[in-house]
Order: structure tokens, then C-alpha cells, then sequence
């Protein structure tokens, strides 16, 4: 034992210069060492050597007594699986139990224990111990391998001599074969038996651990206490015991990689990486993955800069090196999150207007035909503005309509595709509705586009020639809160009222309205729906005055 405690003492030692070697080099690579966290991870691809103290109980034919055990055990966590380990337990101690109820076995007892030869056979309190010894393969399941209380389970296979006192002593005739156990053998004191049990260990350091264990021996014997008799003579099962303890372990040899992500302690220190974290930069990938694979920076959680951490990107599916996946000119931030386009794709609503040129025209990415008038983006002259066919899509920019009066009758000749409807007023019938196109607003404003100011003009100059009150219903669709569109048709309203009081409109003529979505013309389904919904009518009442 001395010899095997002065081997372990000489491995630390060694252990230990190479570890400082080793960690003053890698701090000469690297100054920021110094400043890195060194968090407790469990010591992956090293070797755990541990002293085990014991204590154990018998079961078996006779009361059970606290024996003890001392040994040494190894154990290798697997680099690239720390959930599973291997290694190896030799003990060396003794199980221990007294006769207290011996009278229960009567005469067998006494066969087996003669006074003639066992002057204490009589004694029910005298303590009786075996001796073992045991050699066991083990197997580990770490439940918590990379934090710095693990709990694992252990099993495997053992082989167990022992050396029963009463078996040992038995008296032996003159050429020293035994008087009693005749029939027992060198080879019938080993035992091959299955184990499991569990235990933890507390890492004080990255290579020192103090822990708990336990196991469960299943053995194929019976004399462990010597005796294999029950009350009616019949043979006994088989004897078991289980031992419980504590141990104190150190990991011998230094640890190339700290965090196990595959990346060497030397490499991780030179790059920059944390050699403690399988993660440096906490973007969602491993650093080796950043490295190898995707060829990106594991220092930097974006490596591109574009907004979105280099996991997003993995989501996403965007390039990690390009701030552009799509090289439209928006980054793949702004189009994930902002316009919600396809980071993917140069043109994502597939209308010729690459996404980039969209947004400098205020259109819409994601519809092809963004005014609803059915013009695609790229062949439409005013694409975010509705309008007419005969102007490529862009609003009526000049009068096209003539009047002349014809008695109290209006006519109007208008030209294909004018935005008034073609009506003839005999006498202004009152609740006589205009819904004229092409008044248009800026969004969520009562601001009139300047296209819309030649309609009004048009109405303004209509408005002059009668001698009607006109209501102004401003109406908006369904999207936003009710109060919020209420008080925007009604400020949209005032200002077409004020627009004609300015081009020569009687303030007394004009009332302003606003209903907000209370009366759509259809539903709020599609986008030209609610460009239905959202609009501006005219309602005429009886004739006032002469006076304009």
C-alpha cells in the first residue's frame, strides 16, 4: 500500500509541473487568459484516480456487523461522450457479524461449529470478521457532466476472494488437510458477481473531487460466514453485502481541452476563443462548428454585422459571411425584421422591382402590384399611388372633361377613363352621391397627395357652376383602432372642405364628416377591398342660393 500511495504522490507531482508548465505558456500566447472565467467543467479525457474509504454490511446467515474497506479506483470520462465512463475498483477489508442468534440453526450449528474445536462456539456476541478483497470493472453514467456536482450511476463486474475466520481456522490434521470443510477449496473463496450502485462527486477544483458512492454486490455464495445451513438443514441462499463511503479524487494529466468542444486549449488561447466555454461568443453554435464548418468568427456573436446573430442566421438560412445574403442592397437584418421580405431573394413579391428599389419607391415588397391598380411595380409609372390605365398608372394630371349647360341640365363629356362618373343632374336630387377616384392621402395622415389636387381642382371648378351644399363623408377600412379612423376621416374630410374653400368654394356650402370604417362599401378582406373602404364622397343637397 505504501508503495502504491508513493506512485500516486509522485503522478501528482508531475501532474501538476506539467499543468503550470503548460497553463504559463498558453498565458504568454494569449495576455487575456488572465480575464477569462474558468468555469467548472467536468474534466473530460482525463484520468480520475481516487482513494475510496468504506464501510459495509453483511447479509447473510447471522447478525450483520459494520465492517470496512480501503482501496484505489480509476475512472475515464470519454472526451466526446462525458455522459459515459470506464474504469476499474480494488478494495481490501472485511465484512464483520456476530452469532447472537445462533440457537435458531440448533444442532447444525453445532456440526458446524464443535466445542472441541471452537471453544467460543457457545458465545453469542464474539465477533467474527472475513476478510476481502475486491477487483471490479466498472461502468459510469454521469447525469451532470459538465456541472460542478455530478451525480452518475455505476455497475459492472468484480471478482471477490475472501478468507472466512472460522474457514481459516479450522483444525487440520497431521498432514494439514482439514478436519471440517473438507469439501472446500482455494477456488471455492472467489466469487464472480454483477454490481450497480450510484454516487456523486463536488468538484472543490478542475482537479480535485471529494464524493459519496455506494454498491450493491450480487454474489454467488454462501460461506461467507461459514456456516451454509438454515434451520431445517437445507443449503442457505446466497450471502450479499453492500459497501457506502467516501472518496477523494485527482485527475491526473493535463486537460487539452477545457470545454470539450474539439478545439485544443493551445489553439483556443491563440485564436482568442474561451477555452472554458464550448460557446465563446454565445451566438448559438459551438466554436469548433464556427471554425470548421461555417468558417466564421467565434469571437463575434454577428460576425457580418448585419443585425442578426449568427445563429438567426442559421434559422434564417442566410449567409453568416454576408451582411447581404441576397445582394438587393437591404441588409438580411432590415428584411427579416423590418420589411419582412425574403433575405433569400433579390426581388421577393417576383414584380421586376428588385426589394431595395421598393423601398426607394415606397412601394410594397411583399405585392407585386402595391396601389392595387393593376399595374406591376416595375411597368407602373406612380407605383405607390392608384391610378389610371391611360396614364401608365398614375393619377389624372390634367382636366379631362368638358361642360357645357344645356337649360338647368348638366352635361358632362368625358374622356375614357376619367375618374367621375358620367351623370345627368336635373335639379340636384337631394342624397345624391359622388364617390369620385384618385383622392389620396399620406399614410395615417390627413395630408393630401399633390396627384389628388388636380381632381379637386376638377370638383372645385364643377362646385362653382351649381349653387348646391355639399357634405363631405370621409371614410377609411377596417385596420387600427375605431376611434383613431374616426378621427382621421373626419380630419381627411376637413381638409378636401378646406382645399375647395381655397379654390373659390362658400365655407357655408361645405360640411365635413368623418365616419371612420362605421360603413365600408365591402368587406376588409383583401388590399383592394380596403382601398375600396377608404375614400372620400361627395353628398348633394337642394340648392341654396345664387351665389356660389
Amino acid at each position: 500500500m505504501k508503495k502504491i500511495l508513493f506512485a500516486i504522490s509522485l503522478l501528482f507531482a508531475i501532474n501538476s509541473l506539467n499543468a503550470e508548465e503548460i497553463q504559463n505558456k498558453q498565458e504568454d500566447i494569449n495576455p487575456l487568459l488572465g480575464s477569462i472565467k474558468r468555469t467548472h467543467v467536468y474534466p473530460n479525457g482525463r484520468l480520475e484516480v481516487s482513494l475510496l474509504g468504506s464501510l459495509n454490511s453483511y447479509f447473510g446467515e447471522f447478525d450483520n456487523n459494520t465492517g470496512s474497506e480501503f482501496g484505489i479506483q480509476t475512472k475515464y470520462n470519454l472526451p466526446f461522450l462525458p455522459f459515459i465512463g470506464f474504469g476499474a475498483r480494488y478494495t481490501a477489508g472485511s465484512l464483520s457479524y456476530i452469532r447472537e442468534f445462533k440457537d435458531r440453526f440448533s444442532k447444525f450449528y453445532y456440526e458446524q461449529f464443535p466445542e472441541q474445536y471452537y471453544e467460543n462456539a457457545r458465545e453469542r456476541n464474539i465477533k467474527k470478521d472475513t476478510d476481502i478483497s475486491n477487483f471490479s470493472l466498472m461502468t459510469f453514467v454521469n447525469l451532470f457532466p459538465n456541472s460542478q456536482l455530478n451525480i452518475y450511476f455505476q455497475g459492472g463486474w468484480g471478482i471477490l476472494h475472501f478468507e472466512n475466520e472460522d474457514i481459516e481456522n479450522a483444525p487440520r490434521d497431521e498432514i494439514g488437510q482439514r478436519l471440517l470443510y473438507k469439501d472446500i477449496k482455494d477456488q471455492d473463496e472467489f466469487d464472480y458477481h454483477w454490481f450497480a450502485g450510484f454516487g456523486a462527486d463536488y468538484h472543490l477544483s478542475r482537479d480535485l473531487t471529494v464524493g459519496i458512492h455506494t454498491s450493491f454486490k450480487f454474489l454467488n455464495n454462501d460461506i461467507l460466514d461459514g456456516f451454509a445451513h438454515t434451520p431445517y438443514g437445507e443449503n442457505t441462499e446466497n450471502d450479499y453485502y453492500f459497501d457506502y463511503g467516501l472518496k477523494v479524487s485527482y485527475y491526473l494529466f493535463y486537460d487539452t481541452d477545457f470545454d470539450g468542444d474539439g478545439i485544443p486549449n493551445e489553439d483556443e488561447f491563440a485564436n482568442g476563443t474561451n477555452p472554458y466555454s464550448i460557446d465563446s461568443d454565445g451566438d448559438g453554435i459551438t466554436d469548433i462548428q464556427e471554425v470548421q464548418y461555417y468558417k466564421c468568427d467565434p469571437t463575434k456573436k454577428d460576425t457580418d454585422d448585419d443585425g442578426l446573430t449568427d445563429g438567426q442566421e442559421l434559422v434564417f438560412k442566410t449567409d453568416i459571411n454576408n451582411p447581404d445574403t441576397d445582394d438587393d442592397g437591404l441588409n438580411d437584418y432590415s428584411e427579416v425584421f423590418l420589411y419582412k421580405s425574403n433575405p433569400l431573394k433579390k426581388d421577393t413579391d417576383n414584380d421586376g422591382l428588385d426589394d431595395f428599389a421598393e423601398t426607394q419607391a415606397g412601394t410594397n415588397l411583399l405585392n407585386k402590384d402595391s396601389d392595387d391598380d393593376g399595374y406591376n411595380d416595375s411597368e407602373d409609372k406612380c407605383p405607390a399611388v392608384f391610378g389610371l390605365y391611360r396614364f401608365k398608372g398614375c393619377p389624372q394630371n390634367e382636366p379631362i372633361f368638358t361642360e357645357k349647360i344645356v337649360r338647368d341640365t348638366i352635361v358632362r363629356k368625358l374622356a375614357q377613363d376619367t375618374i367621375f362618373l358620367v351623370k345627368e343632374i336635373n335639379g340636384f336630387e337631394a342624397n345624391n352621391i359622388f364617390v369620385p377616384r384618385g383622392i389620396f392621402f399620406q399614410k395615417n395622415s390627413a395630408e393630401i397627395l399633390i396627384e389628388s389636387e388636380l381632381v379637386l381642382d376638377d370638383i372645385a371648378q364643377w362646385l362653382i357652376k351649381n349653387k348646391n351644399k355639399i357634405e363631405i363623408h370621409g371614410h377609411t377600412d377596417g385596420d387600427g383602432e375605431p376611434s383613431f379612423n374616426k378621427s382621421l376621416s373626419l380630419a381627411r374630410a376637413k381638409t378636401v372642405r378646406d382645399y375647395l374653400i381655397q379654390n373659390g368654394i362658400k365655407e357655408k356650402r361645405l360640411v365635413a364628416k368623418g365616419f371612420g370604417s362605421e360603413r365600408p362599401v365591402t368587406d376588409n378582406l383583401t388590399s383592394k377591398d380596403k382601398a375600396k373602404n377608404r375614400r372620400i364622397e361627395f353628398l348633394m343637397y337642394d340648392e341654396l342660393s345664387s351665389t356660389k
